[in-house]
């Protein structure tokens, strides 16, 4: 969710669960008061130019033919950033985003729609739901929206596989680029494991289950309870493993957790990408909803949840 926005601790512990401030008004505010400073501060921007193509042989942008509002965004801002042989938008491939709300919700080989209530809270631990009973009987459907997402991050996937690109940076199209993003990328790639899977270049921590252990200066290594696919990068290697654990079931960021214990998947310290504040989201979480959610709709007096936007 956006307003979970979350500056790590200078000196986080091993293992460290994130405890993420539950004023929402304040985090919110924070957050955009955050963004917009970087606004502001990208016109005066001194720029390192690195080259890309020593760390990702493709980049791909996840995007919605009928989003031009988000084509014209991310086409202004990766053109900003410069690398030796252009912009970052000469280096962009489009993977066109799959409409979930125009496809039925079933199953198929590769894909599960439907998730259980203990999937999700073996991820985010909130313990307003701690006292729900038989969290693995109760099963909760994927919005269109996750479908959509979902299906179109594993057809990148898959793109992979066919192609065997060593590495992918992957974006979906509401990113923004941080200031500082060549310094900071070259300084956390230089610390990066060679036997990476998995590297996120933007997240949002679990609010009551992010667990990791610090790596080197820059970097995180990543146990559990990390949300968002915003901006990462994948090895080939990485791919084959969450390939090789089809189908994805529910919400693929959730599902994506679970994979990780198998997986060597690390994040940056601070975040290198993130998500566009000023967009309207497409995106209906069906965990908080009472459409998608029982729980939910059990608290609010069998009437439909109205914060299932984020």
């Amino acid at each position: 969710m956006k307003w979970r926005y979350q500056i790590l601790p200078k000196k986080p512990q091993a293992n460290f669960t994130v405890k993420v401030n539950e004023n929402k008004l304040l985090n919110l505010v924070e957050h955009k008061w955050n963004l917009y400073k970087q606004l502001f501060r990208k016109i005066f921007e001194k720029q390192t130019v690195i080259d890309l193509d020593r760390y990702v042989q493709d980049v791909v942008v996840i995007h919605m033919d009928k989003r031009k509002d988000r084509y014209r965004k991310f086409k202004r801002e990766s053109k900003r950033i410069k690398l030796t042989d252009g912009t970052l938008f000469d280096k962009i491939r489009i993977h066109k985003a799959i409409d979930g709300t125009k496809i039925r919700k079933k199953r198929r080989k590769d894909f599960r729609p439907e998730y259980t209530f203990k999937s999700w809270y073996d991820i985010n631990p909130e313990p307003r739901w701690k006292d729900v009973k038989d969290k693995d009987k109760k099963i909760i459907m994927s919005s269109g929206s996750e479908i959509g997402i979902s299906l179109s991050h594993m057809g990148v996937w898959k793109d992979i596989i066919k192609k065997k690109t060593p590495y992918t940076l992957i974006l979906e199209d509401d990113f923004t680029i941080n200031i500082g993003f060549q310094n900071n990328f070259k300084e956390a790639w230089n610390e990066l494991p060679k036997d990476f899977d998995l590297f996120y270049l933007s997240y949002s921590p679990s609010s009551d289950g992010f667990k990791y252990d610090l790596y080197k200066n820059n970097l995180l290594k990543i146990h559990k309870g990390i949300w968002w696919l915003s901006g990462y990068i994948l090895s080939y290697d990485g791919v084959k493993k969450l390939v090789d654990n089809f189908p994805v079931v529910g919400v693929v960021d959730m599902w994506i957790n679970h994979i990780i214990p198998s997986m060597n998947v690390y994040s940056t310290r601070r975040l290198l990408i993130d998500q566009r504040i000023n967009m309207k989201s497409d995106n209906t979480y069906s965990f908080i909803s009472g459409k998608y959610n029982p729980e939910v709709r059990k608290m609010l007096h069998g009437k439909r949840g109205i914060n299932d936007k984020v």
